[in-house]
């Protein structure tokens, strides 16, 4: 891609000689010779400010939406975030990599990384990184896609109405999916059927939609799957209704991935029995908890869809061993098992971490705020409590002004701190050794820090 195709896709102004785009930086921390530096302006900054430390470390060419008084070759634009969505596309309109695109409220990074690990079996594959899932970390995944990627997975999030179709639009993905729906985003959205209708935007430029038949929102997401191939996916229960629900919504039996013969082991890790039409094969996941099994389904039904056969899928899945701070254990002396779940948090995804720990031994929950619940923020949080203690966890320790809301209604056991530091203090000398322990919150709680603080702790030095 030459820096004119994006001046003529964005309507732009080119001064100086044309260039190649091999890569794109908005950040000279990490900016190498060569690169194109775009300089986006935000709340708190403003790019155009390190221009000059872009052209000392080597930029080819800068994108500014001002001209600028630099010998450097620079596209000016009316607005470089756009100028960036841009760049990502045309560079993945260039690409014959298969593309597919995931949302959802809960699980995706984690469908992200066995899709990932099952798709990385056929032939290379990119996936996006971290948390790169917005209208800025979109476009550089896509600007990664390069001629040796048979497959892309890009992951897509939204805080707001309208985000997703935005952000579809650039990935233009063959296959997608909306893993489920939950209320992740309520100071955005307000209700979940809101969330479901901006969630199921996803899929209006695929070709195949994935659908999870398990979501209560799955007739919204037909809508947008009209004239289009579909797969589905379900666990099998006793009353077999995943037939009931694939009848209702017109989905051909020989179009579903199921699990069935569902087996936990000690570790709370599950085997199943993985079928889609004539062709079954046994799974076994290294990564715990039942929702794990949600999870693997819609990897394994996006593979399915791109064509790939059932052993690629057992054996991706299988070799998939899970997503830093997203239901790790990880080693401490100062309790028998410590589950990092600090990734971030939601109201699903901490019943699904609850469901895991009320099957350990000696369960203790510890937790943060969750975010971005709208006015349902204090009932989530005491709804969290109570289903911490119907479940059976023993004790619940919590940090932040909204989590007094669950333990107030966790009741006995339940203990509240105002800050990380007096939760550390009363950790040191918490009789816990023999807990299991999981630690979780919503991304900007820093929930991790507890995670570290007991890795260091030595069951010697507590008193």
């Amino acid at each position: 891609m030459m820096l004119s195709d994006l001046c003529k896709r964005v309507h732009g102004k080119l001064l100086g000689a044309d260039v190649s785009i091999q890569a794109i930086s908005t950040d000279t921390r990490t900016i190498k010779k060569g690169d194109v530096f775009l300089a986006l302006r935000g709340e708190s900054f403003d790019g155009h400010e390190f221009v000059k430390s872009a052209q000392d470390k080597g930029a080819a060419a800068v994108v500014v939406d001002n001209e600028l008084a630099l010998p450097l070759p620079q596209l000016v634009v009316k607005d470089t975030l756009t100028a960036l969505g841009q760049a990502g596309a045309l560079n993945r309109e260039s690409s014959n990599s298969t593309v597919i695109a995931i949302t959802g409220s809960s699980g995706k990074t984690s469908v992200k990384g066995m899709l990932q690990s099952i798709l990385s079996g056929a032939g290379e594959t990119l996936a996006t990184e971290g948390n790169f899932n917005n209208h800025i970390g979109v476009p550089i995944t896509l600007l990664r896609i390069n001629e040796q990627h048979r497959y892309s997975v890009i992951e897509a999030g939204t805080g707001g109405k309208g985000e997703i179709a935005y952000l579809v639009d650039l990935i233009q993905p063959q296959v997608a999916l909306v893993n489920n729906v939950s209320l992740a985003h309520g100071l955005g959205f307000g209700s979940e059927q809101a969330i479901a209708e901006e969630k199921s935007e996803i899929y209006k430029n695929a070709d195949i939609g994935v659908v999870n038949l398990m979501d209560k929102h799955t007739n919204i997401f037909m809508e947008r799957l009209v004239d289009k191939k579909i797969f589905a996916y379900s666990k099998v229960d006793e009353s077999a209704s995943h037939k009931d629900s694939a009848k209702k919504l017109n989905i051909s039996q020989s179009a579903l991935i199921l699990a069935s013969n569902l087996f936990c082991n000690t570790k709370g890790g599950y085997r199943f029995v993985l079928s889609y039409g004539e062709q079954s094969v046994p799974v076994e996941l290294s990564v715990p908890g039942l929702h794990s099994v949600d999870n693997a389904l819609a990897a394994a039904a996006c593979a399915v869809a791109t064509g790939l056969n059932l052993e690629c899928v057992a054996k991706g899945l299988s070799g998939f061993s899970g997503v830093r701070g997203r239901m790790q254990t990880v080693a401490s002396a100062a309790v028998a098992q410590l589950i990092d779940d600090t990734y971030n948090a939601n109201p699903a995804s901490m019943r699904a971490a609850i469901d895991f720990l009320a099957s350990q031994a000696t369960p203790v929950l510890v937790v943060g705020d969750m975010g971005e619940l709208g006015e349902a923020e204090i009932q989530e949080h005491r709804k969290l409590g109570e289903y911490a203690k119907n479940k059976g966890i023993q004790q619940m320790f919590a940090v932040g002004p909204l989590s007094l809301h669950a333990v107030n209604a966790f009741g006995e056991g339940g203990k509240w701190f105002e800050t990380q530091d007096a939760m550390k203090a009363f950790l040191a000398r918490a009789k816990i050794e023999a807990a299991s322990v999981l630690v979780k919150g919503s991304r900007y709680t820093h929930m991790e820090n507890i995670i570290k603080y007991l890795q260091q702790l030595k069951g010697a030095e507590k008193c």
